[in-house]
């Protein structure tokens, strides 16, 4: 098979698109998959399982640019000396299964902790499983160095979830003081990571250009407040679609980047807070329920806009708890606004800093158990807005108008399905501001009636 045969393959995977955001999203920056950086030797070896360690071998002895092929089994990787199965530092190598065929790589002896490390630029893994490593999954990086155009696709990453700390897909160098980049240009697509610890993360940076695309991560239960599934600790230029985070024992998504994007995304069922975005950022389409700690969504400084998304079923018990805070703790100013949203059975309402500008439109707000919908300061004095007179008081306060408290007909929301049942009071409630989503957090078009629905789903389906 010929580098022109296996780019022809993938010509249904091409590079990222924009998307609609207030973001100042560089969409130029992120990888293309099908860039001829990737396999640019043309040289192409394949092989078949039966030889332990003939893939790290393989990786081991091939040049800058070379294609590696697996066909279709189970390979135990690893030298018998290294925690490593298998380590790439030549730029450009591509290491993925024959198309149309899946390969899965487990440790060739209990020292391989570790399954695929990546210190090269321009190096695309792709159609292989990583299954039973106990230290890490994938780890990128290159101490002293900036790793571009790392491409990760269609990849399963099965980790034990013991208790023991495993890292998933980690970028571990910290060159923040080298005043370079740890990675520049990430593109994960089509990715599972079960089992981690911590799931996907930057631990030091700065990350620059991440997209994150059709991720699924499971995290490990009782591993420590540390373990996020999906967190970036320094970086620029980060957006996550249709990403879906669960099970993390801390955060669900944990961002410390500027110009960031979360489109689509679903974060459940995670103990501590659910998304915190520390530089704002654009959330649209986005659900985000059952979380735990002080808030479900944090955010710290910057300009931030919430539009068509859902809070649901924080369930923190302490004597300070809200749905989201803006501000909160941190002297600097901020600006947030949430449009055409959902706030469910919450224990807390929104909480807003003195420095906030604050515009709420077309919201909802159902089963508050604190009963104050929003804290915030106006005007140079505290207000406290409780569900009786929230809407006009919020109004005639310039925060914002057209929203309501009331109940928003969801079909099932106790199992987790927020569709809108016919009826609901969040039908054609919503209002269209630019730059507006084409379609709702299941894909279907955004606007079916004369208006958009408030939430993340349009139209009532089924009963």
């Amino acid at each position: 098979m010929t580098i022109q045969q296996l780019r022809q393959a993938d010509r249904g995977k091409p590079r990222p698109r924009r998307l609609p955001t207030v973001s100042a999203i560089k969409w130029d920056r992120f990888p293309d998959p099908l860039g001829e950086e990737y396999g640019s030797s043309g040289k192409v070896k394949v092989i078949s399982p039966g030889k332990d360690g003939a893939v790290s071998e393989a990786v081991m002895a091939a040049g800058k640019g070379d294609i590696i092929l697996l066909r279709g089994g189970t390979y135990k990787e690893g030298p018998t000396d290294d925690d490593a199965a298998i380590r790439i530092e030549q730029d450009g190598l591509v290491l993925r299964s024959v198309p149309g065929e899946r390969a899965k790589i487990v440790p060739r002896v209990p020292l391989n902790k570790r399954g695929i490390l990546i210190g090269g630029s321009h190096v695309m893994v792709q159609g292989i499983d990583l299954v039973g490593f106990t230290s890490a999954g994938v780890g990128i990086g290159k101490i002293g160095v900036t790793v571009k155009g790392t491409v990760l696709s269609d990849m399963m990453i099965d980790l034990p979830g013991s208790g023991q700390w495993v890292d998933g897909v980690t970028i571990w160098p910290d060159l923040r003081g080298q005043d370079k980049a740890a990675v520049d240009g990430v593109l994960f697509r089509n990715l599972v990571v079960k089992g981690a610890s911590l799931g996907v993360s930057c631990n030091g940076g700065p990350c620059n250009n991440l997209w994150f695309e059709n991720l699924l991560v499971r995290g490990a239960p009782g591993t420590g407040s540390g373990a996020d599934t999906v967190a970036v600790e320094d970086g620029e230029n980060v957006v996550l679609v249709n990403v879906e985070v669960t099970g993390a024992s801390a955060d669900g998504i944990d961002l410390k980047a500027r110009d960031v994007l979360v489109y689509g995304c679903k974060i459940h069922n995670v103990r501590r807070n659910g998304l915190k975005m520390w530089h704002g950022g654009d959330v649209i389409n986005t659900v985000i329920h059952h979380t735990g700690a002080d808030a479900s969504v944090v955010m710290f400084k910057g300009t931030y806009r919430m539009l068509n998304s859902l809070v649901a079923f924080h369930n923190y018990k302490g004597p300070k708890s809200y749905n989201l805070t803006a501000g909160y703790g941190v002297d600097e100013p901020i600006k947030v606004s949430l449009i055409n949203s959902i706030f469910y059975n919450t224990s807390g309402g929104l909480f807003f800093s003195n420095r906030a500008n604050v515009k709420v439109q077309r919201c909802i707000f159902s089963g508050i158990k604190t009963g104050s919908i929003m804290r915030v300061r106006s005007k140079g004095r505290a207000v406290n807005l409780t569900p009786l007179a929230f809407t006009a008081r919020a109004a005639a306060l310039g925060l914002g108008k057209g929203n309501r408290v009331t109940d928003p007909g969801f079909i099932k929301a106790a199992d987790g399905n927020f569709r809108l049942r016919k009826g609901s009071a969040a039908l054609d409630r919503g209002v269209v501001v630019q730059p507006f989503p084409d379609v709702d957090a299941a894909g279907a078009p955004r606007v079916q009636g004369k208006a958009p629905d408030i939430g993340p789903y349009e139209g009532a389906p089924q009963q």
